[in-house]
């Protein structure tokens, strides 16, 4: 962050938990806890260096997956499964609308917005899951 006596930063988006969300066991190494990822959030809006700005925070939900497409390029690095899927992401984007709910931050809802545009309503399956139909609208969304 810059020295805010040199520069303001009036607005701050932070978007994380779209490779956190790996599998423990993926070889990316980028896997985060759930519970590290939740303390990680809430130490990056509390920052010293963020305070000073007094810059008005968004936080950013991961967005879905298109589990299809992902494994495919995932195999094509050398690995054997996937590394991700819609449902662990969507746990990442629950976390990160609550800790913005919690510090009373705005949240900007990709999962959902996506989810949305997917047709979904509550209670059913997850679009762009390897297990359900394709879904050309989420593949658009996510996958250009």
């Amino acid at each position: 962050m810059p020295d805010p006596e040199h520069t303001k930063v009036r607005f701050l988006t932070i978007l994380f938990g779209s490779n956190d969300a790996c599998f423990a066991e993926a070889k990316t190494g980028q896997h985060v806890p759930l519970d590290a990822y939740r303390e990680n959030l809430v130490k990056l809006l509390t920052h010293p260096s963020i305070k000073a700005h007094g810059a008005r925070l968004l936080l950013v939900t991961s967005p879905s997956v298109e589990e299809r497409p992902l494994e495919h390029r995932v195999k094509s690095q050398g690995y054997t499964k996937l590394n991700r899927t819609n449902e662990r992401t969507k746990q990442y984007a629950d976390v990160s609308r609550q800790v913005a709910l919690d510090m009373n931050v705005g949240c900007v809802d990709l999962w959902k917005v996506f989810m949305n545009r997917s047709g979904r309503r509550e209670g059913q399956p997850l679009p762009g899951s390897i297990d359900q139909p394709e879904n050309d609208t989420l593949r658009g969304l996510v996958c250009t």
